[in-house]
């Protein structure tokens, strides 16, 4: 009996240990490292209570590191909630090891490399503020299209002038002791040439994508903002808020023309029921290389954003980029799907940064 118990015993570990495999490649995906350090004063000798105090306060430094590091347009969410996050931060913080450690001159230093659980900090720091959640929540909608360029045009001026050449002779006679006397002048020819060289003007695929807007749309709703469909709002606007000018305009460049803008602004501040922001950008896909790690297919993505305050007749209240995000896949498809989603992600998480940061709604 025992004899045929073992094998099932065997193959049951393997199972936990397959499972607990798949746990943590699970949570590494959703950690990012940082290294911090800090210090503590101690009297004749050194405590366990010391050591943790210091590592304590190692764990709270690896946070506000990454985010002056890596997320420097979070700061000031971060100094409101600050205090919450050191209290709890065992909540961000998966897991740390003590790389170094020193004792001189009663101070007592660690080192250590945390793993930091960005999803719950990023979505601690983007929380809607007590000043946003006092007020009914704000209504905006976004146009954020894919880019992908085709071509480009090449422009010139060249002007040129000429002066014709003459001969013309002056005779002059006179009889100065019957002697003769002849002119002759000429004119020498002038040739001018001016040309004018102007930059290469890009030629842009522009469309709409499902990534973006499942990517643009979660992290505005986890934010606190009641996000409208741009097609609705077409519609309900007379055809005022064009997305399809806005798809025009960005083909030929990186602006919204002054009429596009004009007539949206009109148009959303006309509703029955006012929006009061309108999103708008690019994320511009660039040609793919093969990540020699991975052999993944890899694809950069430059992001630009602004959000519009139909409140102040279209003023910028916000602005980000422009700056590269990757993404990267077995195929050219999945790496594109998912370096579109990384960075519609990362540009409506900036945006709402900076809007949070200063109490809009």
């Amino acid at each position: 009996m025992n004899h045929k118990m073992y094998p099932s015993l065997g193959l049951f570990w393997w199972q936990l240990i397959a499972v607990f495999s798949i746990c943590l490649l699970s949570v590494s995906a959703h950690a990012v490292e940082q290294k911090a350090s800090a210090s503590v004063d101690y009297g004749f000798f050194l405590n366990a209570e010391q050591r943790s105090e210091a590592e304590l306060i190692a764990q709270q430094k690896a946070i506000e590191l990454w985010i002056v590091e890596k997320q420097p347009s979070q700061y000031k969410n971060y100094e409101k909630v600050k205090n919450d996050i050191d209290a709890n931060i065992g909540d961000y913080i998966l897991e740390y090891i003590v790389l170094d450690t020193e004792k001189k001159n009663k101070k007592y230093t660690v080192v250590i490399r945390a793993n930091i659980n960005e999803p719950k900090l990023q979505a601690k720091l983007l929380q809607p503020s007590n000043q946003a959640t006092a007020g009914a929540n704000a209504l905006l909608s976004f146009i954020f299209v894919a880019r992908e360029q085709v071509g480009k045009v090449s422009q010139s001026d060249k002007e040129s002038s000429q002066t014709k050449s003459q001969n013309q002779e002056i005779s002059k006679i006179r009889n100065d002791d019957n002697a003769g006397q002849a002119k002759s002048q000429t004119q020498t020819v002038g040739v001018k040439e001016r040309s004018t060289q102007y930059n290469d003007k890009a030629i842009w695929e522009v469309s709409t994508t499902t990534e973006i807007d499942t990517a643009m749309g979660d992290v505005f709703t986890e934010a606190g903002y009641l996000v409208i469909d741009a097609a609705i709002l077409e519609d309900e606007s007379g055809k005022m808020l064009s997305v399809s000018a806005f798809i025009n305009d960005y083909k030929n460049g990186s602006d919204i023309s002054p009429a596009t803008r004009k007539e949206a602004i009109q148009g959303m501040r006309a509703l029955a029921d006012p929006v009061e922001y309108l999103a708008l950008g690019t994320l511009d896909i660039d040609e793919q290389i093969i990540d020699p790690k991975t052999g993944n297919i890899k694809i950069a993505v430059s992001i630009t954003g602004q959000v519009l305050s139909m409140k102040y007749r279209g003023a910028a209240v916000a602005k980000v980029g422009p700056q590269v995000t990757f993404g990267e896949g077995p195929t050219v498809l999945v790496a594109k799907n998912n370096a579109l989603k990384n960075a519609a992600t990362l540009v409506a998480q900036k945006l709402v940064a900076k809007l949070s940061a200063r109490n809009i709604r």
